[in-house]
């Protein structure tokens, strides 16, 4: 979805983590804040009735997998704000497709 939504021109898009409704695993909150830090749009969000919602109050071990999933976007901040950049001017999607990155390539 969220590489249609660049293509069609919605460049911001992300998702709510760790998901939005019901308990989840460890592992599935650790996935999420994972994929979440490449998204351009991050943001950690879910339903009040989740009482287990905010990071801190996770596993040591899903603690630490979140810190390094936030530091590697952090990492990665220079090359996103490039590209928020270079997409004001050129239209260019944020997230793109293989066949939208690489056009002369069968």
């Amino acid at each position: 979805m969220l590489l249609q939504n660049g293509i069609a021109g919605h460049p911001y898009g992300g998702c709510d983590i760790p998901g939005f409704y019901g308990d989840v695993s460890e592992d599935l909150f650790v996935f999420f804040y994972q994929l979440g830090s490449y998204f351009p749009f991050m943001r950690a969000h879910s339903h009040i009735d989740y009482q287990k919602r905010e990071p801190w109050l996770q596993s040591q071990r899903v603690q630490d997998a979140i810190r390094d999933a936030v530091n590697r976007r952090y990492d990665m901040m220079h090359y996103m704000y490039t590209n928020f950049y270079l997409m004001s001017k050129t239209a260019e999607p944020l997230m793109r497709t293989m066949w939208n990155e690489f056009p002369d390539d069968e």
